[in-house]
């Protein structure tokens, strides 16, 4: 048998691979326990500790890749109000194709407005989330997306994809929107 981490996966198996669906057995994965909301205390010493203090801010967490939409999401921004308002953290190193975000931001002038935290400290990550007014994650796929369920569970808002598992993982708790539509990703 075969084990996989969401439905969207299993289906993929069976479809691409022609595992028969008895023999494919899904296995969700969960956030870990850390994940949960912040006080506000540890939520202002991270923001000192990043240099976040200035605006509030929504949040991209995952590698800046092609395949994780960036460039897409930093169009979206660019063309929202929130920019008037809050900044838009990508925290993740570059990956596939991540330079092109890069120069998306600077053809928008958005470099002011979009901030990339190449790492970020594992036990501040709940930090993190927690002081995003929304994770920001409509990635092309996802086999499962544990950004989704770490957010959830420290409180914060989520908008993610309407393909792979991301409608599945976040089980109607989230806004899902086309994440090949920058009109769509604009909040």
């Amino acid at each position: 048998g075969i084990i996989t981490v969401s439905q969207a996966t299993k289906d993929d198996v069976i479809s691409r691979l022609g595992f028969p669906a008895s023999k494919v057995h899904v296995t969700h994965l969960g956030a870990d326990d850390h994940f949960k909301p912040s006080s506000e205390t540890d939520v202002g010493q991270f923001r000192r500790k990043y240099n976040l203090e200035k605006r509030d801010y929504v949040l991209f967490i995952g590698a800046i890749s092609g395949r994780k939409n960036t460039k897409r999401m930093v169009e979206a921004f660019a063309k929202s109000d929130l920019k008037n308002s809050m900044d838009f953290i990508l925290a993740g190193g570059l990956s596939y194709n991540g330079q092109e975000t890069k120069d998306k931001i600077d053809e928008l002038k958005m470099n002011d407005h979009i901030k990339i935290l190449p790492f970020v400290d594992s036990q501040d990550l709940a930090h993190l989330y927690s002081g995003a007014k929304a994770l920001i994650f409509p990635t092309l796929y996802e086999g499962f997306g544990l950004p989704i369920l770490e957010a959830m569970k420290c409180g914060t808002p989520v908008l993610t994809s309407t393909t792979g598992s991301a409608p599945e993982v976040s089980g109607g708790h989230a806004i899902l929107t086309n994440p090949y539509e920058v009109e769509e990703i604009k909040l």
